[in-house]
């Protein structure tokens, strides 16, 4: 099986193309930020394309929290002075927003608001 899903931050910057036949694919990056206890953060930059509808959506999403599903693809081709090189990207299959920075600008605590939300549970969920 091959299902990624990842949330993180998209910044508005889709690359709309179409193919011959007209189906339309929007090219993007999706920024993921990992922080450590030390309080350093790591940024990761996910390559990432969306075919047909969801492209043209994508396209016009405005910048802000995102979560995509869809599955890893692994490109391979060689240069023309013979180097292999090779790319790993997410084919997205679904796109949700889950917060624009508009949003966040005027309410700076929504995205932790939601996360802690997330988190709560009922303990009459625990099966023993």
């Amino acid at each position: 099986m091959n299902v990624v899903q990842l949330s993180g931050e998209y910044d508005g910057q889709a690359k709309l193309n179409a193919t011959q036949k007209g189906t339309p694919v929007a090219k993007f990056q999706l920024k993921y930020e990992k922080t450590f206890q030390s309080g350093k953060t790591y940024p990761s930059w996910f390559n990432c394309e969306a075919w047909g509808e969801l492209a043209d959506k994508i396209a016009s999403v405005q910048p802000g929290l995102v979560e995509i599903t869809g599955e890893l693809k692994q490109e391979r081709w060689e240069t023309q002075d013979g180097q292999k090189r090779n790319q790993v990207k997410i084919t997205v299959n679904e796109l949700q927003v889950l917060q624009t920075a508009e949003q966040a600008t005027h309410d700076p605590y929504a995205k932790y608001a939601q996360q802690e939300q997330q988190q709560e549970f009922d303990d009459t969920d625990i099966p023993f």
